[in-house]
């Protein structure tokens, strides 16, 4: 990660305690017991456990994306590096190295989005990959996607594959970035408790 992460710059931490299932009850007692279960006890799942409102949605979403039939994860991980090391958040990095590399990208490749603060244009990745990254990175400039780059992303992975991979760009580059940083989470292995 770069040397100045976003995340935790100034911060004061969350005033938000995190939260388990033995603490809430309902909806939300029942998901973060199954997370619990399931061995997915990430902080930030825990203090987001807080709003009843707004738990089970961003579960159901994360969860969801993670596990499209559309768009293959390895594929995903390498993008969400990518967005973790451009943004540097490194709480996210941290969190997403290790399922990275459970699902096939190497630590060459890890240590290669690190190492260019997340642009990969190297041997190391699929022209898939490359192009996805591309993708993001003309989203976030341009906060558009070109007709030529929406027609790639369909011939690739077909309309709902474009989509998940859009999605994926809207989660991990604006929204789980946006609540780390506003939360004062710098670092993963700090708070998983």
């Amino acid at each position: 990660m770069p040397a100045e992460p976003t995340s935790g710059t100034g911060s004061v931490g969350s005033p938000l305690g995190p939260r388990t299932a033995a603490d809430t009850d309902g909806e939300v007692a029942r998901v973060l017991q199954k997370l619990h279960d399931g061995g997915h006890n990430k902080h930030i799942i825990r203090i987001l456990a807080n709003s009843a409102t707004g738990f089970r949605p961003f579960v159901l979403l994360t969860t969801r994306l993670l596990s499209s039939q559309h768009y293959p994860r390895l594929d995903q991980e390498v993008l969400i590096l990518h967005l973790a090391a451009r943004r540097a958040t490194q709480y996210e990095w941290e969190e997403h190295v290790p399922m990275a590399i459970e699902s096939g990208v190497t630590q060459d490749q890890c240590d290669a989005i690190e190492r260019d603060g997340g642009a990969i244009d190297t041997e190391l990745f699929t022209p898939d990959q490359l192009f996805a990254v591309g993708f993001a990175d003309q989203v976030i400039e341009q906060r558009q996607v070109d007709t030529t780059t929406w027609t790639r992303a369909i011939e690739s992975w077909g309309e709902e594959g474009a989509l998940d991979l859009l999605m994926s760009i809207g989660v991990w580059g604006a929204l789980i970035p946006t609540l780390i940083e506003a939360l004062g989470l710098v670092h993963a292995t700090e708070t998983a408790t």
